[in-house]
């Protein structure tokens, strides 16, 4: 059975996450979710987490492009 990697849903949420929910991406929580203590930060190691067990290369690339100071602390955890 091969199973189809759709990893959309994971890059979005972290972007809603860095963005506090401000603009409508296609997989969010809404803004009030975001200005809770601790939700960003749990949201957005468990996407960056997926991204890479699912082995996103695509969307590994782009946070290394655009929020290369946020995949440094993530690798810094192991």
């Amino acid at each position: 059975m091969h199973v189809k990697k759709n990893t959309t849903g994971f890059l979005s949420d972290i972007l809603s996450a860095i963005c506090n929910g401000e603009y409508d991406l296609p997989f969010s929580h809404e803004k009030e979710y975001w200005i809770q203590k601790g939700n960003k930060e749990k949201e957005i190691f468990a996407n960056l987490f997926s991204v890479e067990a699912y082995e996103d290369q695509e969307s590994i690339d782009f946070l290394h492009k655009h929020f290369p100071d946020m995949m440094q602390a993530y690798e810094n955890l192991w």
